[in-house]
């Protein structure tokens, strides 16, 4: 089983093909909504964010203390996940969700290196653009985490109505819905954190599919120094 991965592994080593870590991202969003709640999904997701992150390390040819580094966090983030799995109780729950919030932050720290690399050396090429969009889904993801946080850490529900805290799906399905601006009012948040958060992963993602992405959309295919702004001819 480890000699498959590390053949893999060694075969994405450097090749800045970030669909996979776009492709595994997504995986976690759409299991995140569709597997149902408890702690073994909690943990099954945790497992797959942790690879995500060792995934997108070895992509971006990152350096071994880099990767030592990805390697240990993700350890960590799923030996939290096995205790709170364990204890069930609301601190082992809260560490839980703030060491996969560590692991889906330091993804995109990762990828930033490896992409600006690409970027300097083929130009805008569409692993780039497929990474920028990988950037958009881990700002919910990470968002999703923050609410979970909220969630257990508050002593009022996270949302409006009968949804209480809601499960992960819950959560999940809310943070997208909001960062895409849809607005279906299914789930609000309740108290001054969640709406807070909401607000600001709202703004935080427009922002970024207006600015950073269509920049580089408009420049696919473009060579290193030959860049332009989205509005010019």
């Amino acid at each position: 089983m480890v000699a498959p991965v590390r053949t893999a592994l060694r075969t994405l080593h450097g090749t800045h093909s970030y669909g996979w870590v776009l492709g595994i991202t997504a995986l976690v969003i759409m299991l995140g909504i569709a597997l149902p709640d408890g702690q073994v999904s909690r943990l099954a997701l945790c497992v797959l964010a942790a690879a995500n992150l060792v995934v997108a390390t070895v992509i971006a040819q990152a350096r071994p203390a880099a990767l030592r580094g990805a390697l240990v966090l993700s350890a960590l983030a799923i030996a939290a996940a096995v205790v709170a799995m364990v204890t069930e109780g609301d601190v082992s729950a809260v560490v839980s969700l703030i060491a996969v919030a560590l692991v889906v932050l330091a993804t995109p720290l990762i990828m930033l290196k490896g992409m600006g690399r690409a970027l300097r050396e083929q130009g805008v090429t569409a692993q780039v653009v497929l990474g920028a969009l990988t950037f958009f889904l881990l700002i919910g993801l990470f968002a999703v985490q923050v609410y979970g946080v909220i969630a257990h850490a508050d002593s009022g529900p996270l949302f409006n109505g009968d949804h209480g805290d809601g499960t992960v799906g819950d959560r999940m399905y809310f943070a997208f819905i909001t960062q895409a601006t849809v607005g279906y009012g299914d789930f609000t948040p309740a108290g001054g954190a969640g709406r807070a958060v909401a607000v600001g992963q709202a703004i935080v993602g427009q922002f970024y599919l207006v600015t950073v992405l269509a920049l580089l959309v408009s420049n696919l295919g473009r060579k290193p120094g030959a860049t332009r702004g989205p509005t010019e001819g």
